[in-house]
């Protein structure tokens, strides 16, 4: 019985290291544009698709975008501050937030980003169950 179950154990071990290692994480920070003056740091990141995604960033204003699962980015600026979080509710509509409490709105996949309002530093944002993407919860 120990031997059945020792390679039992072996057996499963095995099969789940295999196993995971197909889905392996990817590094892909060399991917995102930098500033001249120092790399970003990033805070938030959404996709939408296995493609289409965005990462926000706390250096300065701008959103990083994908279409190709990571594979490039491109910029998209923000009208006043840096962001630290996003939430879209497709591919065209979502928010994103962040130091000075700004909240801002896209409709267009993040080529605008127009301002909502302000309410104070917004750490992040979401939609409950996507029920309702007029009323996000900061």
């Amino acid at each position: 019985m120990k031997k059945f179950l020792l390679l039992f154990t072996f057996a499963f071990s095995l099969f789940t290291f295999a196993f995971s290692q197909q889905y392996a994480w990817q590094d892909i920070s060399a991917n995102i544009p930098q500033n001249n003056e120092f790399p970003p740091s990033l805070s938030d990141l959404f996709f939408v698709s296995n493609d289409v995604g965005w990462i926000t960033s706390t250096s300065y204003n701008e959103i990083f975008k994908t279409i190709d699962g990571g594979a490039t980015f491109s910029t998209q600026t923000t009208p006043l501050g840096a962001t630290s979080a996003i939430q879209m509710v497709d591919a065209d509509n979502g928010y994103a937030g962040g130091q000075g409490g700004w909240i801002y709105k896209t409709e267009d996949g993040g080529i605008n980003w127009n301002i909502l309002g302000s309410i104070g530093t917004l750490l992040d944002i979401s939609f409950p169950f996507q029920t309702n993407p007029s009323d996000p919860v900061g």
